[in-house]
């Protein structure tokens, strides 16, 4: 999990085990994103402020012995598409102020 996070452009935190944390930086970034993973059926455990620094709001994932490559390929994928919409709605939203 924590290679193909960062194969995918994500930063991972820590020291390998079955917590892997993810940095998302913006409480709105990661808002975005967490509804975005949410919606295509991804379970994230979203962090913000103030269990973390501002600006430094990140995931706290886990993986269990019984989750299979397909399982984190296909995580993968969701999270690549919704950190691709979150950007994309926070441009919008930042073009119309």
């Amino acid at each position: 999990l924590r290679n193909r996070l960062q194969e995918a452009g994500f930063e991972v935190f820590g020291e390998p085990s079955a917590i892997v944390p993810v940095k998302l930086g913006s409480s709105s970034l990661a808002r975005f994103i967490t509804k975005y993973t949410l919606e295509a059926g991804a379970l994230v455990n979203l962090v913000e402020y103030p269990a973390v620094a501002k600006d430094s709001s990140r995931w706290r994932l886990q993986v269990m012995s019984d989750h299979t490559t397909e399982q984190i390929d296909e995580l993968i994928e969701i999270l690549v598409e919704a950190k691709r919409k979150a950007e994309q709605e926070l441009n919008r939203i930042e073009f119309l102020v």
